[in-house]
């Protein structure tokens, strides 16, 4: 057994000591002054530093696995290459610290400050760090895949080339932050800020973003592939280059944001502001523009072949070389108007007039067959919004069931509106692709022209109405977890 010094046997005061590897695992150190200590490669593990002051003490290579630092004083200090799995740091300050390669993986760093901390290529998988302050914090080439993040301060923060696969980053604030090159697949940002923050070549694939504030972020060359961006910010962003296709940007303000090359077939714009939007060489191909204000956009030689320009303004938006073939929602006045401006506009190519054209079979099958492929993709993420209504419908069942003190209405109500979606979705579907088998040529057109459009409305439509109850579910799930905070109900309720 280490010999302590006296001091701190007798009065828990021992600034500046040296205990260079000494065994501690387990000792009970609460509230003791062990600042600019040496405890370099000591071993802590499962001791009780409570309320310690530990400022400026060098803790290099020790191992304070499990250790409970819940509201101990860390600033300035040396944590580099330490192990803190399971370690317990609530309330700790961390300020101006460095953990240079310190694996935090599963601790919890809830309300944590680490303003200004050193923490590149940091270990913090499935680490919580709910409302922790990482003000200027370094966290280059850091890991914090399936970490928890939501309302952390990362403003101003060095995130390049970091890992937040599936991380939860809900209502946390990143303002003009560093994120160019990271990797942020799967990760839950509704609400989020990033209001001129650095995301380019960032993946964002699959990412939601509900209602996030991108206004002025460069997203350059980023990946958002199916990502959801519905209802967002995105005013006088940079998206040149970027990968958006098949991304939910419906009621998006894209006002005088940039988009030139970008890709973004098939993607969804339904209500979205583009007014004033660069676009020059944009793949929109097959995409979604239902209602979209576009007016005072350029969009030079981009291509909008097979979109869906139902409703959408267009007044002086700029269209020389734009390609129209095949648009849905372009009447004859819309077209030659077009055609004026130099844009390319074919209304309905090879199958105008299927009479005259001696339209076949399989050409009749094709068309026919691309269409039940859009409406089967668009009925997908139609079913993953259902998915995520579910999930988030039994995470709040389960809160109330277990906790008695929740005077909450029981959601189980919730579970017949999720039924009656799902019914709806299974119905419609079903409708849709037995007309499409019983259509005749002559009425395919008229069909293309006056009906699809509607049935892709409704789908969408329904996508929005699912993503704002799961929107409204979160926000009552937020709520039932501050309110544990501030009763101090011992409680652990899962963040999913």
């Amino acid at each position: 057994m280490t010999n302590l010094p006296a001091d701190l046997c007798a009065y828990g005061n021992c600034p500046g000591t040296d205990l260079q590897g000494a065994d501690l695992q387990g000792f009970d150190l609460r509230g003791c002054d062990l600042s600019s200590a040496n405890l370099r490669g000591a071993n802590l593990s499962g001791a009780n530093l409570s309320s310690a002051n530990l400022s400026g003490a060098d803790l290099s290579g020790a191992d304070l696995r499990r250790v409970d630092l819940n509201n101990a004083n860390l600033c300035h200090a040396n944590l580099s290459d330490t192990n803190l799995t399971g370690a317990d740091l609530i309330n700790a300050n961390l300020s101006n610290a460095s953990l240079y390669r310190t694996d935090l993986q599963r601790a919890n760093l809830e309300r944590a400050d680490l303003n200004h901390a050193f923490l590149i290529e940091a270990q913090l998988l499935g680490t919580r760090l709910r409302r922790a302050k990482l003000n200027s914090a370094q966290l280059t080439c850091a890991r914090l895949d399936g970490a928890r993040l939501r309302g952390t301060d990362l403003s101003h923060a060095d995130l390049q080339a970091v890992s937040l696969n599936r991380a939860n980053l809900t209502f946390a604030t990143l303002h003009q932050a560093n994120l160019q090159g990271a990797r942020l697949i799967g990760a839950d940002m509704r609400g989020i800020n990033l209001s001129n923050a650095q995301l380019a070549n960032a993946d964002l694939s699959g990412a939601l973003l509900v209602a996030a504030n991108l206004q002025g972020a460069n997203l350059q060359n980023a990946k958002l592939f199916r990502a959801n961006l519905s209802d967002a910010i995105l005013e006088g962003c940079n998206l040149d280059d970027a990968k958006l296709s098949r991304a939910y940007l419906s009621g998006a303000n894209l006002k005088n944001t940039t988009l030139n090359r970008a890709e973004m077939t098939e993607v969804i714009l339904l209500r979205a502001c583009l007014q004033g939007a660069e676009l020059c060489h944009a793949l929109l191909n097959r995409a979604y523009l239902n209602e979209a204000d576009l007016s005072g956009a350029t969009l030079n030689d981009a291509n909008l072949s097979s979109a869906n320009l139902t409703r959408v303004n267009l007044q002086g938006a700029h269209v020389i070389a734009t390609r129209f073939e095949g648009s849905l929602g372009i009447d004859e006045r819309l077209r030659d108007d077009l055609s004026q401006r130099g844009a390319i506009v074919m209304l309905i190519p090879r199958y105008l007039y299927p009479a005259i054209l001696g339209q076949t079979e399989l050409e009749t099958l094709c068309q026919i067959n691309e269409a039940k492929d859009n409406i089967t993709r668009r009925y997908d993420d139609l079913n993953e919004a259902l998915q995520a209504f579910r999930r988030i419908i039994e995470f709040v069942k389960v809160a109330v069931q277990d906790h008695p003190k929740l005077a909450l209405t029981d959601p189980c109500q919730f579970d017949q509106e999720h039924e009656s979606f799902r019914e709806l979705i299974d119905v419609e579907q079903e409708n849709i692709f037995a007309h499409l088998e019983t259509v005749h040529n002559g009425e395919l057109q008229q069909w293309l022209l006056d009906q699809y459009p509607q049935e892709l409305d409704a789908v969408h439509n329904n996508i929005q109405q699912l993503s704002w109850l799961t929107y409204a579910f979160h926000e009552l799930w937020i709520s039932l977890l501050d309110w544990i905070d501030g009763e101090g109900y011992n409680s652990d309720l899962p963040e999913e």
